[in-house]
């Protein structure tokens, strides 16, 4: 993974979802991610474009 990464917190609240919703993602492969040091981080890339189609995000982003 690239340095550019972020925790899963940090995705949490750039995507307006529960923190719990993602860890499910990334466990189930559906998001990508990497556990550094026991905790897991989500490239920036990927975090972007799992954000762009997620259906939640899109709705939040058209409603502003």
């Amino acid at each position: 993974m690239t340095q550019n990464t972020i925790t899963v917190p940090m995705a949490a609240r750039k995507a307006g979802v529960i923190v719990t919703y993602l860890y499910q993602l990334l466990a189930s492969g559906k998001l990508k991610g990497e556990k550094v040091d026991g905790r897991w981080v989500i490239d920036e890339t990927d975090f972007q474009r799992w954000q762009s189609t997620h259906k939640f995000y899109r709705k939040a982003k058209e409603e502003q």
